[in-house]
């Protein structure tokens, strides 16, 4: 299934944000997470219905966040 290109792996992969809403019971409430979301696991974390998400590092690339913030998400950096 997979070749050499290290790619491949990266695109099948699930991030923890994936895997935490997928196996989270409950909706609408609370994430935390070590770092802040990508894009994409900010977008999964808007449609799941999660209303406030707390998270420790900085990612690179802070799309995932403005998202948040756009939808009307809490995001909040613990220290």
């Amino acid at each position: 299934f997979y070749n050499s290109d290290p790619q491949d792996l990266y695109e099948t992969a699930l991030h923890a944000e994936e895997v935490a809403l997928l196996t989270c019971e409950v909706k609408g409430y609370l994430l935390v997470c070590t770092h802040a979301p990508c894009l994409s696991c900010a977008s999964k974390i808007y449609f799941h219905g999660i209303k406030e998400l707390w998270y420790i590092y900085p990612y690179k690339d802070t799309k995932g966040l403005e998202f948040l913030n756009s939808v009307g998400i809490e995001t909040k950096r613990y220290e």
